[in-house]
């Protein structure tokens, strides 16, 4: 079956059909690793080491079935940058959404 029909049936473009099957192996990824499928961008932050650190923090406490609100996780932002010598970070209410290109 063509890209062609392919895209008809699921009522995409098939530019877009391509483009999915292209970046196939790193959507699977991102979906396996829990991560913001809704995002259209990948934009990474000024400081990946700390979003990096705060989403493995955030995966393990949603494996425990706690809840995290927003205020929480902007405090935990500024307390991994503190520990990890980032002096200039600056936690914005923006964070959780940069999340999402981890």
């Amino acid at each position: 079956m063509s890209q062609r029909n392919v895209a008809a049936q699921l009522k995409i473009s098939q530019p877009l059909l391509c483009k999915i099957l292209k970046n196939r192996q790193d959507l699977l990824r991102r979906a396996k690793e829990n991560e913001n499928t809704d995002c259209k961008r990948n934009r990474c932050g000024k400081d990946e080491k700390v979003l990096k650190s705060l989403k493995l923090w955030f995966t393990n406490v949603r494996e425990r079935d706690s809840p995290i609100i927003g205020l929480l996780m902007l405090q935990k932002a500024k307390d991994l940058a503190a520990k990890m010598g980032q002096k200039e970070f600056v936690v914005t209410d923006g964070l959780p959404r940069k999340m999402c290109t981890m």
